[in-house]
């Protein structure tokens, strides 16, 4: 199953807070009912002055579901 993402939020930079946008996709695979394992790339942007600034987050992470 692939997702897209698309926020705001805010940045903790050495220097100050600033606001963001992000974009970003991911896939999640399942192995059974029960066992999963999730993908995503999320790109965060932010201006420092007037530079555009990127964050990339790679993540992986895998879920025990619980069914009824």
């Amino acid at each position: 199953m692939a997702f897209f993402n698309l926020g705001g939020g805010v940045v903790n930079t050495s220097v100050a807070f600033r606001p963001c946008i992000d974009a970003g996709a991911g896939i999640r695979i399942f192995f059974s009912e029960t066992v999963s394992i999730k993908f995503s790339a999320t790109d965060y942007i932010y201006f420092a002055g007037s530079n555009p600034e990127n964050i990339l987050n790679l993540m992986v992470g895998v879920s025990f579901n619980i069914t009824n």
